[in-house]
């Protein structure tokens, strides 16, 4: 080969070849770099040492001791940030070292047939998951069916118990004994608790088939506590808890739902009342900020772990501490209260941690007039 062709070949393996050629000092720093090099290593690879170009899970990564073992495979990082693996020899020069490589492309293909396994197996997966979530999705539209007509069909009779051993309390007491007025009290204690267990059933069955529908009219925050305080007032008297009520000022018009946030809230006083001791006390209180209405009721109760705040609105799920008086529950009504709340746009949450008591409050709009 005469001397123009040398000079051809060695231009072509510097600048045009698919060959990694570096230029290292004794020190294993790079000072020359071909075009191949430049390009998927970087300009960048000039002037740093060989070994910061070795990704870090390689075994060796001094290039002198890789001139004394001969050629191996190299995990070299790419001006992409991607690792790829070279076989690379390093010859010594007069004034350091050479390292010649070239992409290990039977390793590539073998990665490459992997990587499409992989591929088809995920889609694969992808389809089953998309079956089962048909299946799931069925499922439960056959179970939301289920709870609605049950409830629905248990409500009648359930009605008929609880009106009979009203009718038996009143008109016959006197005349019954203090075993048998026990009993009578049990009937309408459980006959109650399964009303409320149904209704939750059907609210659940509703929410969850989509059939959760507002009817939005303007109603004072004001006026709808005061009603709700009138109500619940006996409630914690009769379990000794005492209500706080902070004045509505300012008493904003709200854009909602009445009796759906009446639920709600009546919800969280309840299960505040339920945890609560003799002797506690509850504090409800307003927040008004931009167009949003916040409504928070605080406790004295033994409080909730940070675990089981994260899902205590989750259907079926109860909070960690027992209600003070046995009271009963299956965990719907703060799922119940979440979908009413989101279904107006708003948001609900709880603060607590054992032993320093709950605040449990959620937000609504205010109406245009009042913003």
């Amino acid at each position: 080969m005469d001397k123009p062709q040398q000079q051809d070949a060695l231009y072509f393996i510097w600048n045009e070849a698919a060959l990694l050629m570096l230029r290292l000092d004794p020190d294993g720093i790079v000072r020359e770099a071909n075009g191949f090099a430049r390009r998927y290593i970087g300009e960048h690879c000039i002037g740093r040492p060989f070994a910061d170009m070795v990704v870090s899970f390689t075994a060796n990564r001094n290039p002198a001791l890789l001139a004394e073992e001969g050629p191996g495979l190299i995990n070299l990082n790419m001006a992409s940030g991607n690792p790829v693996t070279f076989r690379i020899g390093v010859l010594p020069e007069a004034n350091g070292m050479l390292a010649i490589g070239s992409p290990d492309i039977e390793g590539l293909e073998k990665f490459q047939a992997q990587v499409l396994g992989l591929n088809h197996e995920l889609n694969d997966l992808g389809r089953q998951l998309q079956k089962a979530n048909a299946e799931l999705h069925a499922l439960n539209a056959l179970k939301n069916q289920f709870l609605g007509m049950a409830a629905h069909d248990l409500r009648s009779p359930l009605g008929t118990i609880t009106s009979f051993a009203e009718f038996l309390r009143d008109e016959a007491s006197p005349a019954l004994t203090d075993e048998h007025n026990e009993y009578l009290d049990i009937i309408l204690d459980t006959s109650k608790w399964m009303q409320k267990l149904i209704e939750d059933f059907l609210d659940v069955s509703m929410i969850e088939a989509g059939q959760l529908s507002l009817t939005r009219a303007p109603i004072h925050a004001g006026a709808m506590i005061a009603g709700i305080r009138s109500m619940i007032d006996l409630v914690a008297h009769a379990k000794g808890v005492v209500l706080e009520v902070a004045p509505n000022d300012p008493d904003p018009i709200l854009d909602v739902d009445e009796s759906k946030i009446r639920q709600v809230l009546i919800n969280l006083i309840r299960n505040a009342i339920e945890h609560s001791n003799p002797g506690g006390r509850i504090w409800i209180s307003t927040h008004l900020a931009g167009t949003n209405l916040t409504f928070s009721v605080k406790d004295e109760a033994g409080g909730i772990s940070q675990e089981q705040c994260k899902r205590i609105f989750s259907a079926y799920e109860r909070a960690g501490t027992h209600k003070t008086s046995g009271e009963r529950s299956v965990g719907l009504g703060l799922a119940i209260a979440k979908k009413i709340v989101d279904a107006h746009g708003g948001t609900i949450g709880v603060e607590s941690q054992p032993g320093a008591g709950s605040v449990f409050f959620f937000t609504v709009p205010v109406h245009a007039s009042s913003s």
